[in-house]
């Protein structure tokens, strides 16, 4: 999926760009300890800057045993 974000492109405008877009999924989007990123298939901490044609991955909280 495309979406358009807001300059500056980083990932927390991606975050609020989604969270706008996805009403019901705002709480969960924006939780820092719920939904962690990953660009280009490396794990992101904090705010990261994105540039066109990055791959961005939402990874829900995962639970194993």
């Amino acid at each position: 999926m495309n979406i358009e974000i807001n300059e500056p492109y980083t990932t927390q405008s991606l975050r609020e760009a989604l969270a706008q877009k996805y009403e019901g999924l705002k709480a969960m989007v924006m939780d820092t300890e719920t939904i962690t990123l990953a660009v280009n298939q490396e794990y992101v901490t904090g705010i990261q800057d994105l540039r066109e044609g990055d791959e961005v991955a939402l990874i829900p909280p995962i639970s194993g045993g």
